[in-house]
């Protein structure tokens, strides 16, 4: 596994940035759990298929830490095997053989575990690969990494006595996991699920200029008959626009479990291999699986990702997360929350913005949320009935204030202390939608960072754009590239909402100062809404502030 101090062993401006600075987010209810068992521990929310907990001295970065994957079925397995199956690819920092699995011994009850002490640069690490049985008997993979070499940072023993408590606590439920926010995940991999139901798995090289993907779609209904022209159309859709001159396609597998596989010779990654197959489900559905690997050096990582993604749907385990992130979308927003009728409006102001590589590339509009009652929010990052006031002042103090207005000036007072002063102009005033509003067009946002315009060679761009049709339907789309040592890098791959066509689109709602969006898979959305005044009443509008972002307009 790779973090960043691999980038920088030994170098004592990284062993300082290794330290936590203050916390800006509250912490989350899990998190707030572990530290009433080990008080000087925290955990972060999930990433890359793994919940991380550490000492709350150190950032996630630091070597320091127990990392818990999801729990998964046992599905008849031993412990062995759930092991092996789990950390096929764990690995050491500076070292690309994967650890084996080999030799595990058990680990306190109902654990079993491999230890591994080695060095890197000036750390001296006690890692532990493991899988626990819970209460429910289901398996828990962790993994457990201390650095024995700096007591006085914090000690390996005091290290691994306070992430053995705090594993054992999830193992007995005393400390309850929440569930990953995607259906399908795997540790190492970046986890994203699209509007129609689609899982996607990202592995990104440390710059980000090379990356494999692992898909998985909604079940659905194929018949057994037309199961290769369904797996080769799907395969021919997921082939990368740098893919030239694709190799002959050639069926491997069974004649009961056919599988493609082709190669991309003229790739831009030299040999992209693909892989493209299906998974039958009890109830009779079929969910196609794809995996796109860059060349041959990937297939490994590949094949673990693909491995741990066909046990995950066979086991039932995607499609129940995926029921269940729908199911709690649908819920109706809580009482208490702001009414349309307390909100006095929004009025923009606007400023250059710092982008890609660093340079200055576009003018920003932001607005503060008036309220009737003289108070301010800074910004209209979610739709009213999400916002209660009080409990929102409690919680982000800073981001409230009081508003005055004379004549065509409001002065914005903010509970730190700060003032901004807006200028009303008969172009800046934004309101509500009516009811029922139709859109059209599409919306984009673009925002960067990187570091070219100082001398560096990284930068990265990314884009959210909503595509919205008069009747009342839409698709989204989210992407992000990058640029490594001055050379274009892989764009990623669609967020929640990515387009894939007419056939994905959702339906779009306006009531108010609220935009609903029902996504295809049943999924539920709901944003904070504004549109200027001046344009409230016309199709063609050049911008929407959409939670609190501007979104312009594309004249393409």
């Amino acid at each position: 596994m790779v973090r960043l101090r691999s980038l920088c062993a030994g170098l004592a401006l990284c062993l300082i940035a290794s330290r936590a600075p203050a916390r800006d987010d509250p912490p989350t209810a899990f998190s707030q759990k572990v530290t009433a068992a080990v008080a000087d521990w925290e955990a972060e929310d999930w990433r890359r298929g793994l919940l991380k907990l550490h000492p709350s001295k150190f950032t996630w970065q630091s070597d320091y830490y127990l990392e818990v994957a999801p729990e998964e079925p046992a599905l008849g397995r031993t412990m062995q095997n759930a092991l092996e199956s789990a950390w096929a690819n764990a690995a050491t920092d500076g070292d690309d053989v994967p650890v084996s699995m080999a030799g595990a011994k058990p680990m306190g009850q109902d654990v079993i575990a491999k230890t591994l002490r080695w060095d890197y640069a000036f750390d001296k690490n006690l890692s532990v690969w493991g899988v626990a049985k819970t209460a429910r008997g289901g398996y828990l993979p962790f993994h457990i990494n201390c650095d024995t070499a700096h007591p006085d940072q914090y000690g390996g023993d005091r290290c691994l006595r306070s992430a053995t408590t705090l594993l054992v606590l999830i193992q007995r439920g005393q400390i309850v996991m929440p569930e990953p926010p995607e259906p399908l995940t795997v540790p190492g991999w970046e986890s994203q699920y699209l509007a129609d139901g689609t899982s996607v798995l990202t592995l990104r090289q440390v710059m980000g200029t090379r990356q494999a993907t692992v898909y998985a779609t909604a079940p659905s209904a194929l018949s057994a008959t037309g199961l290769r022209d369904s797996i080769t159309r799907f395969a021919d859709a997921l082939i990368d626009e740098d893919d030239k001159a694709p190799g002959p396609l050639k069926w491997v597998g069974t004649a009961t479990n056919p599988w493609i596989r082709r190669s991309f010779p003229g790739s831009v990654d030299k040999t992209a291999v693909q892989m493209a197959g299906s998974v039958n489900l009890p109830d009779g559905r079929t969910v196609l699986v794809g995996v796109r690997c860059p060349n041959e050096q990937w297939l490994k990582d590949c094949a673990y990702a693909v491995d741990r993604t066909l046990q995950a749907v066979r086991s039932g385990q995607v499609e129940h997360r995926r029921q269940a992130a729908i199911a709690a979308t649908q819920i109706p927003p809580p009482a208490g929350g702001l009414q349309d009728g307390q909100i006095a409006g929004l009025y923009t102001t606007g400023g250059n913005t710092i982008g890609a590589g660093g340079f200055m590339t576009g003018y920003s509009i932001d607005s503060p949320l008036f309220l009737r009652d003289g108070t301010a929010k800074r910004a209209f990052d979610r739709p009213p009935a999400l916002i209660d006031p009080a409990a929102s002042r409690r919680a982000e103090p800073r981001a409230w204030g009081r508003w005055t207005r004379s004549g065509n000036q409001i002065v914005v007072t903010w509970s730190d202390g700060d003032t901004d002063t807006i200028k009303v102009t008969p172009t800046n005033a934004m309101t509500a939608g009516r009811r029922g509003m139709k859109l059209s067009g599409k919306y984009r946002h673009v925002s960067g960072s990187g570091n070219i315009a100082f001398g560096g060679g990284n930068s990265v761009l990314s884009e959210s754009s909503y595509s919205f049709f008069p009747d009342g339907t839409f698709s989204s789309d989210r992407s992000t590239s990058f640029m490594a040592g001055g050379g274009p890098g892989a764009e990623g791959a669609s967020a929640m909402g990515g387009s894939r066509g007419a056939g994905t689109r959702g339906h779009y709602e306006v009531d108010g100062y609220t935009l609903k969006l029902t996504y295809p898979d049943g999924r539920v959305t709901r944003m904070s809404f504004a549109v200027y005044a001046h344009e409230r009443d016309q199709l063609n509008r050049e911008g929407l502030m959409l939670n609190g972002t501007y979104y312009f307009k594309d004249s393409d």
